[in-house]
């Protein structure tokens, strides 16, 4: 998306995906994505949206607002498509989970 007056914009289209838990177990569900706006702190707040099915039929709508460190290895990641290990970065989330399943 850019730069912008707070920063470069990125979006990332989740196009498919795994939730899995202890109770938990289900798929993404197209039109989910990553939005992140870089800071001049090096720091990434990513705002992600999801909708997951679960194995036994359940809606839930998934998300979570947090920061990501733009270490040289997520930088990396971003710029050819690849991936990270967990220690490559620092990143605190806080998800929430909607759903009208009365489970």
């Amino acid at each position: 998306m850019g730069a912008g007056p707070y920063g470069p914009r990125m979006f990332f289209e989740a196009i498919e995906g795994e939730v899995e838990g202890e109770r938990l177990r289900g798929r993404v569900l197209p039109g989910a994505g990553d939005w992140i706006l870089v800071g001049a702190d090096g720091y990434g707040r990513i705002d992600v949206r999801l909708n997951v099915q679960t194995h036994d039929g359940a809606h839930i709508s998934l998300s979570y607002f947090g920061v990501l460190e733009m270490t040289p290895a997520v930088q990396n990641a971003i710029a050819t498509g690849g991936g990270t290990s967990f220690e490559d970065q620092y990143w605190r989330t806080n998800p929430r989970f909607e759903t009208g399943d009365p489970r």
